[in-house]
């Protein structure tokens, strides 16, 4: 698998560090997932999880993607950061504690996916 994930946490809603996705993953999937990161940062919580959530759609509507199947754990993570990105998105507070496990998640099941495609 071609995907690189350092995470350091420096204490509750502190994600220190670099995320890159694979290049297998397209680009318009890495930039949303930036922007995810991005929002995380600058403690921007409930944008990075909608940022997230939008990532999520696009995985899904990737029509290069029908012939990958994901699996029960890869579809239930994918299905949970929709459900906290509606939640986020409609004005419900999101946890900054689980915010870089959704991000290192959502890298993990896409690189999967991305490369299992490309193989």
């Amino acid at each position: 698998m071609r995907f690189w994930f350092k995470i350091e946490l420096g204490g509750p809603a502190e994600l220190k560090g670099n995320i890159m996705l694979s290049s297998s993953v397209p680009k318009k999937i890495r930039k949303l997932y930036t922007e995810a990161k991005t929002c995380f940062d600058v403690g921007a919580y409930q944008a990075s999880v909608v940022m997230l959530r939008a990532a999520v759609e696009r995985t899904l509507k990737d029509k290069s993607l029908e012939e990958v199947y994901l699996t029960p754990k890869q579809a239930k993570i994918m299905s949970r950061i929709t459900i906290i990105g509606n939640r986020a998105a409609h004005g419900k507070s999101v946890s900054s504690e689980a915010i870089p496990t959704l991000l290192g998640s959502f890298g993990s099941v896409v690189c999967s996916v991305y490369d299992a495609k490309n193989s």
